[in-house]
């Protein structure tokens, strides 16, 4: 089987068909088991991320009960142990931790020097993203901060695969790429840098230095440094 959280709740079989995880409570139970990778999720750690810090009565059975029909539809996947639950699954078969290995090394290619590796790895990984993390479980208590932490690994390898890839690439589409993602990460300073590069590699240098007072002045603004971005 297959498994996706960088998007909405997905399970393949493994011949391409889906099959249908159910209601939004089946859902988020599916993805924090997935977040886990294969190992052991206490009954508390599930109690608490998918009722919160004050479950309600009968927390634990309403869990059991899912955990049960979590097993009808995925089998011996589901696996119980004295402490909880985890999914049988490699790593590999779930796009979030298929990504981030793909991210890892991505990244030690780029740090070694092979920026045309680098730019493979890297884009596979940003490849395997079908929407926001955790898309269809966002109001589960442990989702948000899992999606946050998810959304800040893609947008640092995608940070990396447009580096890898700036000495070889058409300029004009990495400049409009990199303005769209300045607009929706303002603060990061490692976008704007590689905006004015990408910019001074076309010969654009006064459209370079703009964005460069644009993210000195932002930056300045919004957190209080004067540090241009290096």
């Amino acid at each position: 089987m297959k498994f996706g959280i960088l998007g909405p709740t997905q399970v393949d079989r493994g011949d391409g068909q889906l099959l249908a995880v159910g209601g939004p409570g089946l859902r988020a139970l599916v993805a924090l088991l997935l977040t886990a990778g294969g190992e052991i999720v206490t009954i508390e750690r599930l109690v608490d991320g998918l009722y919160g810090a004050e479950p309600p009565a009968g927390a634990v059975n309403a869990l059991r009960s899912q955990v049960a029909r979590l097993r009808r539809l995925l089998g011996d996947v589901v696996v119980s142990h004295p402490a909880g639950y985890r999914l049988a699954v490699d790593a590999d078969d779930v796009d979030a931790h298929r990504f981030e290995r793909l991210a890892d090394a991505g990244r030690r290619a780029l740090d070694q020097g092979d920026h045309a590796r680098a730019a493979g790895l890297l884009g596979e990984a940003l490849r395997l993203w079908r929407g926001p993390a955790l898309a269809d479980v966002g109001a589960a208590p442990f989702a948000a901060a899992r999606a946050a932490r998810l959304e800040e690994l893609r947008i640092a390898a995608a940070e990396d695969r447009i580096e890898a890839a700036l000495p070889d690439s058409n300029l004009g589409p990495v400049v409009a790429e990199l303005r769209e993602l300045v607009a929706t990460n303002p603060l990061r300073e490692r976008l704007y840098a590689l905006l004015m590069r990408a910019l001074a590699g076309a010969g654009r240098q006064g459209e370079a230095l703009t964005v460069f007072e644009q993210a000195r002045r932002t930056l300045a603004d919004e957190l209080g440094s004067d540090r241009p971005p290096s």
